[in-house]
């Protein structure tokens, strides 16, 4: 196995329940069609957070305070291409800049892992509800947006194959698995469909790139004319 991919799977530990309901406060901010998320009292707390990354479609809101930035002292991206970390803070190391741009498309819904030194109040806005993320083969980090809740009944897949899924537990610090939930990958994703799980940041595992989400290519093509 990868070191980094190796290192993803054992900094957190498995738990058998998690409560989604009552993650984030949800605000549609009119015409543009963007959404202000607000995570809930006790919902940012001190230790690994896994939360939208500024990537993009999402962004911290202007009511996020300065002193929540003081206490954020690690943020890591997961880059799927290279089954790497790499830092934010303090500037990049090496090449990480240009990894992180090959790695956009598949980071437009990513989720990033932040270190708080104490619990925060924290918000972002996301352009036009988020879009539905393409995937990379493997490990993806996501936070669910405002579109895949709204959009998505029992959670399609598009053309993408699910093989495993967790969710981050922030208070217990530690996975929460599909299996623990009592279901298969389906129901859990299922899950997710409801508003209160938007902002939730997961780990999700396709068997190869894939489209997440109803895909223009599951359509195929109009019907033939008669003869």
């Amino acid at each position: 196995m990868n070191k980094q991919l190796f290192i993803l799977m054992m900094i957190l530990v498995l738990s058998s329940a998690f409560v989604v309901a009552g993650f984030t406060t949800v605000t549609d901010l009119g015409s543009s069609g963007d959404y202000k998320v607000a995570y809930n009292q006790g919902v940012i707390n001190k230790g690994w957070n896994l939360l939208p990354t500024e990537v993009g479609a999402w962004g911290f809101s202007s009511e996020t305070s300065e002193s929540t930035f003081q206490s954020l002292k690690a943020f890591f991206i997961y880059l799927p291409l290279n089954q790497k970390y790499i830092s934010i803070l303090g500037g990049f190391m090496g090449n990480d800049q240009a990894l992180l741009e090959k790695n956009k498309p598949y980071l437009e819904s990513g989720a990033g892992w932040y270190y708080f030194d104490k619990q925060v109040q924290l918000s972002y806005t996301v352009e036009n509800g988020g879009g539905m993320p393409k995937l990379y083969r493997g490990w993806n980090l996501l936070s669910i947006s405002p579109s895949m809740s709204n959009d998505m009944e029992d959670f399609p897949k598009g053309n993408c194959e699910v093989t495993s899924f967790f969710m981050w537990d922030s208070q217990g610090q530690k996975w929460i698995s599909w299996k623990d939930l009592g279901s298969n990958v389906d129901k859990a994703l299922g899950e997710l469909s409801d508003p209160d799980g938007i902002g939730a940041g997961v780990a999700i595992k396709v068997k190869d790139t894939c489209q997440l989400g109803t895909a223009s290519g599951d359509i195929g093509t109009p019907p033939v004319i008669p003869n």
